[in-house]
């Protein structure tokens, strides 16, 4: 890895890592057999992602998301807790458990960063529900635990999709660029969002 402020999230690889893993700047994976899938994150002091790894110990250890942030969870294999690839973990959730040898990695979002970063003026930021990851490979989650109506969109306008709840599965599309509607049920407000899918 050459670029500064570079981490990869490696699934598999041939050079002795136990992947799933995260490989940090000036570190290097190579081998000749086979292809290291994995996905690439750039960032800095001011960046709203940053890694999270946690690895079990012997002792009851316990691990809290902090205040305005979120944890997409990339892999785990924490048998307390059931985590799987594409989860939320909204600020204040904690993590407990005592297994050695197994580990917890996700991409830690900060929510004021994010907001910070956005340019969309016609939105309402501090009322409007967030939705993420964005942009995403699958799950989206709105960061709220209202029921909402919520409809995609390709830029035609033509209606592809359409869910119930709070959370939204596109593994089935294509990758591009989608607009998300969100109807608040409660309050009777729609809300729209760009969204890139990888």
């Amino acid at each position: 890895m050459t670029s500064d402020g570079t981490i990869q999230y490696v699934t598999n690889s041939y050079q002795a890592l136990e992947c799933p893993c995260i490989i940090g700047p000036g570190n290097t994976v190579a081998h000749a057999y086979n292809n290291s899938y994995g996905i690439l994150y750039y960032f800095d002091e001011n960046s709203y992602v940053k890694p999270i790894t946690i690895n079990g110990e012997d002792t009851w250890n316990t691990w809290v998301v902090p205040e305005n942030k979120f944890w997409y969870v990339l892999n785990s294999n924490f048998y307390t807790e059931g985590f799987n690839k594409g989860d939320i973990l909204w600020s204040g959730r904690e993590i407990s458990t005592n297994e050695s040898g197994n580990y917890f990695l996700a991409i830690e979002y900060d929510i004021l960063a994010y907001n910070s970063s956005l340019s969309i003026s016609s939105v309402d930021l501090k009322s409007s529900p967030i939705l993420f990851p964005n942009p995403t490979n699958s799950k989206l989650s709105l960061n709220s635990e209202k029921d909402y109506n919520i409809e995609v969109f390709d830029l035609t306008g033509r209606k592809i999709m359409e869910a119930q709840g709070n959370n939204l599965d596109m593994s089935n599309l294509s990758k591009a660029t989608y607009i998300v509607k969100t109807f608040d049920k409660a309050s009777k407000e729609t809300y729209s969002y760009k969204v890139i899918r990888n």
